[in-house]
């Protein structure tokens, strides 16, 4: 069986990173898209993502690599919105159980300072916390807390594993990159090719709109840039 071929010329990484601000954005953009070009549609936008989370999941060596800085940041960036979210949740577990000190100990924010820079452990209170507001809902929003904000502390919970997982699996080593990852990829990137024209099209009259959609060009080898100076002298 002949082994597929990267259809680009840049990093894996590069393409992932890229990819990754995508999937984050064209949510919010996709109806405007889809309205002057009918391709980029929903249909589109869930294949970038399985496509993403596929290439993700296989690992191979530029993931290993290149985007092990990138995951732990998700991290880092979801353990703080942790500290934010319990910060907020303190006082309205404080106002639903103003008389009852019990219910308001079964949600441990009092240990939250002792794990909040412990990954594991963090993860793991955030994961029991989650189930705690999820079954205290009904009276938290009795007495104000908004239900966005407390899906949150559940979304939270979700990222905080999910960012463990892919960044464990980045930590991994230079491991063989695998024929449904490149077929991955090649997706990606054609996906982005086409979602980059369609944004040339669509936002025509907001250029840093358009640049967003863009694929980065490859950062030439040192040597290359020596020789193009060569020759320009000439």
């Amino acid at each position: 069986m002949n082994q597929l071929e990267r259809k680009y010329n840049i990093s894996d990484a590069l393409l992932l990173a890229h990819v990754s601000k995508i999937v984050q954005q064209l949510p919010e953009d996709l109806d405007e898209i889809q309205s002057t070009i009918s391709l980029i549609n929903e249909q589109f936008a869930t294949q970038l993502r399985e496509d993403y989370m596929t290439a993700l999941r296989e690992g191979g060596d530029d993931l290993a690599k290149g985007t092990v800085g990138q995951h732990t940041q998700a991290m880092i960036e979801a353990m703080d919105e942790s500290k934010t979210l319990v910060k907020k949740l303190r006082f309205w577990v404080a106002e639903a159980f103003a008389n009852d000190p019990a219910a308001q100990r079964s949600f441990q924010l009092h240990q939250f300072w002792k794990v909040a820079n412990n990954q594991p452990a963090l993860i793991r209170f955030m994961n029991t916390l989650a189930a705690q507001v999820t079954a205290q809902k009904g009276q938290l929003m009795a007495v104000g807390a908004s239900e966005s904000f407390l899906d949150a502390i559940v979304i939270n919970a979700e990222r905080l594993a999910e960012a463990d997982a892919i960044q464990e699996q980045s930590k991994g080593g230079r491991l063989q990159a695998t024929q449904t990852r490149i077929q991955a990829l090649n997706s990606l990137y054609e996906r982005v090719i086409k979602l980059s024209r369609a944004a040339d099209i669509v936002f025509e009259e907001s250029p840093a709109a358009a640049r967003f959609y863009k694929l980065p060009q490859p950062t030439p080898e040192a040597e290359d840039v020596e020789e193009e100076l060569a020759m320009a002298s000439e």
